[in-house]
């Protein structure tokens, strides 16, 4: 289907066609080897702010990193790592314990963690806990994840 078809009027249509692959051509070619330019930044897919907060051997004040993807970017260690392995994971890291599951309630020590921010796009609030066995293990899961070193 052609740019005039797509669009409702005629040469208005390919006025508009035209004007649009200017733009996606001047946007293309901008940022190239003229040093009069910069080339535009695309916001990451995931950026994340991960507070740990109530871990053994980590203080009485929340430790809080952030975690760029795509780029990968922010101050927690081995991002790439962590990148990779969000890119990787299913099913969904960041989903809380479904409702239906049966779980000990047996607290596996304290500590919280708080992901917020976007995830491959979508925006995120979680909380991780170790208040039963399912809630500790998605906590280890996300720790061993993003390779975080806690006490435990």
């Amino acid at each position: 289907m052609t740019a005039q078809a797509r669009t409702s009027g005629g040469r208005t249509g390919s006025a508009l066609a035209l004007a649009c692959l200017s733009v996606v051509a001047v946007a293309a070619c901008t940022g190239g080897d003229d040093p009069g330019t910069t080339p535009v930044q695309d916001t990451p897919t995931t950026d994340l702010t991960i507070t740990l907060q109530s871990i053994p051997g980590m203080g009485s004040e929340p430790v809080v990193h952030t975690l760029t993807c795509d780029p990968v970017g922010g101050d927690l260690d081995g991002a790439d790592a962590a990148c990779a392995a969000l890119a990787d994971a299913e099913p969904d890291p960041f989903a809380p314990v479904p409702e239906t599951e049966q779980c000990l309630q047996v607290m596996k020590g304290p500590g919280e963690i708080t992901v917020v921010g976007a995830w491959d796009g979508v925006d995120l609030d979680a909380v991780f806990t170790r208040h039963n066995s399912c809630e500790s293990d998605r906590f280890e899961r996300l720790v061993s994840m993003l390779g975080i070193e806690i006490g435990t």
